[in-house]
């Protein structure tokens, strides 16, 4: 009798946190991969939805075109297209306009850099709770630092990035490869501003 006890109450312990395994050579096993994959993604186009503490994020890209919203703590929406970038201010409703000269990466950190890569690079996995809920998750390296993502089955529900100066946790609101064009174009009532 004692040793049942002790066995459920080391298998109760030990059920409260989670191993982590290093999987070195997974030759598109990875849920990450998988689930990329049966989202077709590709890093030129895709249609990104995330939500970080009281902000809303999203991030529409299709080839050279951008688009980069903030709505919530602070609000914002940058449209890149045809090498100029359009900042707007959403409480005076005006815009400027400039000359790309180097291409700001919105997803760097959050979507993985290429699927190529991603199929072959290795990984952590383990099991993590957020908000009271267990998910399985793979924390993969880039130049400046992880990027891990937590699945519940398939799905992809929370991506969170760590840097040295970042640690940001967002929930995962929506993910496809369907762009509309009409995402890049400027907003009715939104007069430029000129210098």
């Amino acid at each position: 009798m004692k040793k049942i006890i002790l066995i459920l109450l080391v298998l109760t312990i030990t059920g409260c946190s989670s191993e982590v395994t290093k999987v070195k050579n997974p030759d598109g096993n990875s849920l990450t991969y998988k689930y990329f994959t049966k989202e077709n993604y590709e890093d030129d186009k895709y249609n990104l939805k995330l939500k970080n503490d009281n902000s809303i994020i999203t991030v529409i890209k299709d080839n050279d075109n951008l688009y980069y919203g903030i709505n919530g703590g602070m609000n914002l929406i940058i449209i890149e297209k045809e090498g100029l970038r359009y900042n707007f201010d959403l409480v005076n409703q005006i815009y400027s306009t400039e000359s790309i000269v180097i291409s700001e990466n919105y997803t760097e950190g959050i979507l993985p850099e290429s699927m190529k890569k991603l199929k072959d690079q290795s990984y952590k996995t383990g099991k993590e709770k957020i908000n009271s809920h267990k998910y399985v998750f793979e924390t993969y390296k880039y130049s400046e630092g992880t990027t891990t993502y937590y699945f519940d089955d398939d799905e992809l529900k929370f991506i969170k990035k760590q840097t040295d100066e970042e640690d940001l946790l967002y929930e995962v609101l929506k993910f496809s490869t369907k762009v509309k064009d009409s995402a890049f174009e400027i907003p009715e009532g939104y007069t430029e501003m000129t210098y």
